[in-house]
């Protein structure tokens, strides 16, 4: 069951990437301000708290909050990287390296272990997001690839300490507590002078027909963090990450449908080079989700 709660959410997922490359393109510019504002508007969860509550162990309320502190750094390098490169390219290099520090992390302190069938299904969900990410383009020139790395190692660092959280609390209130450490890293942001700053130059204006666009984008991208979160809970989180691959095949997908209706919209490479490389990246993740379920 965690195999298709995974899958359902990264392609809620490549939805939300593509019109958050959408947002931080044309309305929000500055990355750090964008992610202030999903961290604001995740809080709604918070009126689920008082049906869930109880308190965690010391040592987990300092994960949970590890953990909120790791998401918000890694969606504000998640966002950088968007602003200044491909949206298929940067969940593309995210997905490649994250799985691989989570492994290690996950067999040394979780002692998940893995079935023959799952190393071939990781091998090949990381060879194919490698060749995904790796065309050849001018985002190399840029500090793209930093940010997509820096990205790739605070996500890996997040779903580790979520199902370190999961392991010794109720779903909906690990959650929340992890929640909890979002929005105490929003706190510590917000009082820096630099950042407000920042934040009155960068204020969020949308006209009303955007507005939709956006409630429907966060709305999505929580039914989608909460689903992974769920399957996160269920099965081993090294494989689930991995599993992101699939995220690139719904992407190029959908990128290179919006490329053929508006071409200027999104920074991706459609030469044929490129595109026999993604279709052989796809081929691996698919390969990989086969062996996954057998």
């Amino acid at each position: 069951m965690w195999v298709f709660l995974a899958v359902f959410s990264y392609f809620l997922n490549s939805v939300v990437a593509i019109a958050d490359k959408f947002l931080l393109t044309r309305r929000v510019k500055n990355p750090l301000v964008y992610a202030f504002y999903v961290g604001v508007m995740s809080s709604i969860v918070f009126v689920l708290w008082p049906f869930c509550f109880s308190f965690l162990s010391f040592g987990t309320t300092l994960t949970a909050f590890a953990g909120g502190a790791s998401f918000f750094l890694a969606i504000f390098f998640f966002y950088s990287a968007l602003d200044r490169g491909g949206v298929v390219r940067a969940t593309s290099i995210i997905g490649g390296l994250s799985p691989v520090l989570l492994l290690s992390l996950s067999y040394f302190f979780l002692k998940e272990e893995m079935p023959v069938f799952w190393v071939l299904s990781f091998l090949f969900l990381i060879a194919g997001g490698v060749l995904l990410a790796f065309t050849q383009t001018k985002e190399n020139k840029s500090k793209f690839p930093v940010y997509s790395i820096c990205a790739a190692v605070f996500f890996a660092i997040t779903f580790f300490t979520r199902k370190v959280v999961f392991l010794d609390s109720s779903f909906l209130n690990g959650f929340i507590w992890v929640q909890a450490g979002v929005l105490f890293t929003i706190l510590i942001v917000f009082l820096s002078p630099s950042f407000r700053i920042l934040l009155n130059k960068s204020p969020l204006k949308l006209p009303n027909s955007l507005f939709l666009l956006v409630a429907s984008n966060k709305t999505l991208s929580a039914v989608a963090f909460l689903v992974l979160n769920y399957a996160i809970l269920l099965g081993p989180v090294a494989m689930i990450n991995a599993l992101q691959g699939v995220q690139y095949v719904f992407l190029f997908i959908l990128t290179f449908i919006i490329y053929l209706w508006h071409p200027y919209f999104i920074k991706e490479s459609f030469s044929r080079k490129s595109v026999f490389q993604k279709i052989i990246g796809i081929v691996l993740i698919s390969l990989g989700v086969v062996f996954l379920v057998l």
